[in-house]
């Protein structure tokens, strides 16, 4: 597979009222990118490993490098930028690997990188969110955030060129699809208690039927599945505290049983073709990076550098809970 190393900057792309849109939606929804959940906004977030295995696509925040979209070997070698931009991130593969889908400024955007070349997917308002693209690359998901100029909150499904945006499940979040694309998992509240953003279980949503069925009955708030490419086991975060707080990592079999803890202190669990690792980004004090684990938890590998010890002095940064 070759990458081209050009950056991009997409701000002199992006209409002004696009812009204007994406100042008012992050006023008034929670951005996990920039959160103050002991995952610096300046580290490294939302990874995605290529088809082949060979990169690992990711979003950095800035500071320690420039902000944006970057590609990275598994064992942490060839790091390299691929899209400039401080509101590019949330990325995912298409499955021939020629192209990254992602988030940039509440629109959903695709990037070849044999090309060079961006297309704007989607361009409606209410901020759009956690592209996720079909294992036969027809079709797209993403979330929708809020209820504007006609259209209805939660997992949307476009076609890979844009075309024929529809609501799959409304209030719900964070889609994935499973390995046959006939069904997705995602998180959703138990029906008739949408108290608020903090109590989301996983479920799964079948295409032939509709049908949606409970993975997990955990307190607090699950969120962010990732089905494994073969079927076994759905990878999740579990968050613990007050307010969000922080969030450990999880596994269940594919019928939501046998839930097993794999890692404390975790985001954004992705994996790797093969089914046999998993990366993610460690939400510890002074962390931030990168790290990648085998599907049973073990081998926790570093892949990202550390930010500098004086970096956190400065952002202000709170330690997690024990």
């Amino acid at each position: 597979m070759s990458y081209n190393r050009k950056n991009i900057f997409l701000s002199l792309i992006i209409k002004t009222a696009t812009l204007l849109l994406f100042i008012f939606f992050n006023s008034c929804e929670d951005n996990d990118q920039n959160s103050d959940d002991g995952v610096s906004f300046i580290k490294d977030s939302y990874p995605t490993w290529s088809p082949d295995g060979e990169k690992i696509a990711y979003t950095h925040g800035g500071k320690i490098l420039e902000a944006g979209i970057y590609l990275i070997n598994p064992d942490g070698s060839d790091n390299e930028m691929l899209i400039k931009s401080n509101d590019a991130y949330q990325a995912d593969w298409s499955p021939d690997g020629k192209w990254l889908v992602f988030t940039a400024f509440d629109q959903i955007w695709k990037y070849n990188i044999e090309s060079d070349s961006i297309v704007q997917l989607t361009n409606t308002p209410g901020g759009n969110f956690y592209p996720d693209w079909s294992p036969d690359g027809k079709r797209i998901l993403y979330w929708k955030s809020m209820e504007l100029g006609g259209y209805k909150r939660g997992i949307r499904m476009i076609n890979s060129n844009g075309d024929n945006d529809t609501l799959v499940v409304r209030y719900s979040e964070d889609p994935n699809f499973e390995r046959d694309g006939l069904s997705f998992v995602y998180s959703d509240w138990p029906e008739d208690e949408r108290q608020g953003f903090r109590e989301t279980e996983i479920y799964r949503y079948k295409f032939s039927d509709s049908s949606k069925t409970r993975l997990t009955n955990m307190p607090k708030n699950c969120k962010n599945p990732a089905a494994s490419p073969d079927g076994k086991y759905i990878v999740f975060e579990h968050v613990i505290g007050d307010n969000g707080g922080f969030a450990d990592i999880h596994r269940i079999d594919s019928d939501g049983s046998k839930e097993k803890l794999l890692v404390k202190h975790a985001r954004w669990p992705a994996w790797s073709p093969d089914g046999e690792w998993i990366v993610y980004t460690s939400s510890e004090p002074r962390d931030g990076r990168l790290w990648k684990m085998r599907k049973d938890g073990s081998d926790k590998t570093p892949i990202t550098q550390p930010a500098p010890d004086d970096y956190f002095e400065e952002q202000g940064q709170y330690l997690s809970p024990a």
